[in-house]
């Protein structure tokens, strides 16, 4: 196989690959020439950490437990309040009463308005008793 050169910028030298670790660094004036003038190099520096001396940190164990703490009590990224909470409830079955109360009184005020417009109509032939009374008894049950 014949080895292939690596192409890097113009400022750096050019180089044979020859496999994981048989890279090979070629002169420019060398580069013609034959193979056995080539030397490896080195091998590489293992980068060592700074001794722990000189490594600056800080503990902040306290601000993760006080945000772990914070996003337990969250409930789908709200904060829960309960007392705001137990306020709307209340308000919301309010709301809800004063409708049912709201539906209920426009329907008695319709009853009463086509009983009104039955007891008014005076036709000797066209009575519509069971109907009065079926309304009367309706709106008596409604008041009650």
């Amino acid at each position: 196989m014949i080895p292939r050169k690596r192409y890097g910028s113009k400022n750096t030298d050019q180089g044979v690959y020859l496999g994981l670790s048989k890279t090979q660094v070629l002169s420019p004036a060398t580069a013609g020439s034959s193979s056995s003038d080539i030397a490896p190099l080195p091998p590489p520096v293992a980068l060592v950490p700074p001794p722990p001396n000189t490594m600056s940190c800080r503990d902040r164990t306290q601000e993760f437990l006080s945000a772990c703490k914070s996003l337990q009590s969250r409930q789908n990224g709200i904060q829960t309040n309960k007392p705001a909470l137990r306020a709307v409830r209340q308000r919301s079955e309010f709301t809800l009463m004063a409708k049912r109360i709201g539906k209920d009184l426009s329907n008695t005020f319709a009853k009463l308005e086509k009983l009104t417009i039955l007891a008014k109509r005076k036709s000797l032939f066209d009575d519509k008793a069971v109907e009065i009374e079926e309304l009367t008894y309706i709106i008596k049950q409604v008041s009650c």
